[in-house]
């Protein structure tokens, strides 16, 4: 099972937990728009996951932003924080929300920063299929890729070291594919940032 498993939720905010053996994900949030998963800035609001078969945290199906900061992710069995198939909102723009439109392009589509993650069996972070922008940074990452082929001790996810859940596109500390931004920045750099 899932530690934590949000469907279907706008403007979703996970913080200050702390979730431990999870046969599945630690945090899973599906579907829905505006997802926050911890926080950057007070400690008492991050999320401390452990021992996921799975992943330690993933986002998938969302649309709008998604923001991941400053968890904690030790030992998964797939990727640390995995972040998939996110979409732009859609919906009409008023005369009055223009400005706002345009202030808020500046900011990140997904964010992902300052985690800190550990042991894991195949990406420290995972992002793909992304209809936007991607800013990585700040995150600690160690010891990818670190598979464990013994089978699950008594209270150890199950799973753990299922390798058909890896992308095989190597255990990268920060793997991302299928990326499309939506613009570029005032120097005209591309709006991707590891």
């Amino acid at each position: 099972r899932n530690g934590i498993y949000s469907l279907n939720n706008d403007d979703a905010l996970i913080i200050g937990n702390w979730v431990t053996n999870s046969t599945l994900n630690g945090i899973l949030a599906e579907v829905g728009t505006n997802v926050t998963i911890g926080s950057d800035s007070t400690k008492t609001d991050r999320n401390r996951v452990e021992n996921s078969g799975e992943n330690g945290i993933e986002v998938a199906g969302v649309s709008g932003t998604v923001k991941v900061l400053g968890n904690i992710v030790n030992v998964s069995g797939n990727d640390g924080v995995q972040v998939h198939d996110i979409y732009a909102t859609s919906g009409e723009v008023s005369e009055s929300s223009k400005l706002a439109s345009i202030l808020a392009y500046l900011e990140a589509f997904v964010e992902i920063a300052y985690n800190t993650i550990d042991d894991t069996a195949d990406d420290g972070v995972d992002v793909s299929n992304v209809n936007g922008d991607v800013y990585i940074h700040n995150n600690n990452i160690t010891n990818v890729g670190a598979v464990d082929e013994t089978p699950p001790e008594e209270g150890f996810p199950a799973g753990r070291v299922a390798l058909k859940q890896l992308d095989f596109d190597g255990a990268d500390g920060i793997h991302v594919q299928d990326v499309y931004g939506s613009g570029y920045s005032n120097e005209g750099e591309y709006i991707f940032r590891i």
